[in-house]
């Protein structure tokens, strides 16, 4: 059994609500101007993990580098919880393989995400 996605009662924070809105609503296109650290990778990997269990589909998370990628997301741990950003949004339930080497998830229904 699937557990419940957004993972482990993740909510949006108030001001992140008018950007999860939209994308909940259907929105496919978005740009959200926002300091660092507001949150805009934490949105994107939740609404990836909905969109996911939803649409089967190869979904990517693309940031200048490749190490920006293993840092920022994949090593990346939330100070609030203690755990690892990819496990807060793709939890073990949902996935049929994890691979370090290239940041790849391979999920269950037969999508994948990869960094």
């Amino acid at each position: 059994m699937l557990p419940e996605i957004p993972y482990n009662n993740w909510k949006p924070r108030r001001d992140q609500m008018a950007l999860w809105s939209y994308l909940q609503g259907g929105g496919l296109r978005a740009v959200e101007v926002a300091h660092r650290r507001w949150g805009k990778d934490d949105i994107a990997l939740h609404r990836t993990a909905v969109a996911s269990t939803r649409r089967v589909g190869n979904y990517w998370h693309m940031l200048p580098q490749f190490n920006q990628c293993r840092k920022a997301i994949w090593e990346a741990v939330n100070p609030r919880t203690g755990m690892k950003r990819i496990d807060e949004a793709f939890p073990g339930e949902m996935r049929s393989s994890t691979r370090s080497t290239d940041m790849y998830i391979g999920f269950k229904n037969g999508g994948s995400w990869q960094l």
